[in-house]
């Protein structure tokens, strides 16, 4: 299985992760991962807009 995070927004790559079995759990530990990682990368780096 591969999972682009790149092309998609993490609500949508949670939501393909919510729809396979209950073996892919591990997946799912890896995208909540990702997923505070981006949001810790957020805290420490300014916004690109700004």
């Amino acid at each position: 299985m591969q999972v682009s995070l790149s092309s998609q927004a993490p609500a949508e790559v949670a939501a393909d992760l919510l729809v396979l079995p209950e073996s892919a759990a591990p997946a799912l530990g890896l995208a909540e991962a990702l997923d505070r990682a981006r949001f810790d990368q957020e805290l420490l780096l300014p916004r690109r807009d700004e």
